[in-house]
């Protein structure tokens, strides 16, 4: 009894002793989470949105910033997806919504982005993040979380410029906002035709001429050291759509 007693307690002292350690490692991963987020805040100054603002033309002030002295071009292209009527239109994630694309991707198929999911389809069969956090970064419909679901993933988050009601239960999302209140990291982040957008006023974030490369430095505090950002952004002649999103160059792309 005495033998049985000992071996039971010393189980539960390995049980006690893997629980510091995984307490540990999460306090030393929070820890680390916080100071890469002081440091990116220290050099990135986020600034408050305006959801009714949807600036038409490059303010004159910033055109030089925004077109790094003229060496990238300006194609005037409008839309405004941003403020309380926007907000009023736009659709909830449902139950069947998710669903739909869930089947639909589980068939391979793509949606309004084409060949861009094939060649995620191949990136995901290359790494694949089954049982691992994944992020979204933006989204205008739940395509890509779908994809994600249906590969597997541990959980699925979406951050968003604006609010989006998800009612799927293995769906959250949450807005800049609250993330940077309650951070967290991931071990895969999916940014397909995202941080093309930020900056630009469209979504009535604010006017940052080089917001979609900080949104990029961020990623190094919202994804786990040694995790992985599936990253797509339109490729071809250095251009920045206004106020629609940019084409990354032999100037901008470096």
């Amino acid at each position: 009894q005495r033998r049985v007693h000992g071996e039971e307690e010393g189980g539960n002292g390995d049980e006690e002793e893997r629980d510091r350690s995984q307490l540990a490692k999460k306090s030393a991963a929070a820890a680390q989470l916080q100071a890469c987020l002081a440091h990116w805040g220290a050099e990135h100054k986020d600034l408050p949105s305006n959801p009714e603002t949807c600036p038409k033309e490059v303010p004159p002030h910033m055109w030089a910033q925004y077109t790094q002295n003229d060496t990238i071009r300006v194609v005037p292209e409008y839309k405004c997806q941003s403020g309380a009527a926007y907000a009023a239109r736009r659709e909830n994630y449902t139950i069947a919504m998710v669903e739909n694309f869930l089947s639909k991707t589980r068939r391979g198929g793509w949606d309004k982005y084409g060949m861009t999911d094939e060649w995620l389809y191949k990136a995901l069969d290359a790494f694949p993040f089954a049982g691992e956090d994944v992020v979204v970064m933006g989204s205008q419909t739940p395509w890509y979380e779908s994809v994600c679901l249906a590969r597997g993933a541990r959980s699925c988050t979406t951050i968003d410029f604006q609010r989006i009601h998800s009612f799927h239960p293995n769906l959250t999302t949450m807005t800049l906002a609250d993330y940077d209140e309650n951070p967290r990291q991931f071990d895969v982040a999916i940014s397909i035709s995202s941080f093309e957008h930020d900056g630009l006023g469209r979504y009535g974030d604010p006017l940052r001429p080089d917001a979609d490369l900080e949104a990029l430095k961020k990623m190094k505090c919202v994804v786990r050291p040694g995790g992985r950002l599936i990253l797509s952004v339109p490729i071809g002649l250095d251009t920045v759509v206004w106020n629609m999103h940019r084409v990354y160059g032999r100037v901008r792309l470096p």
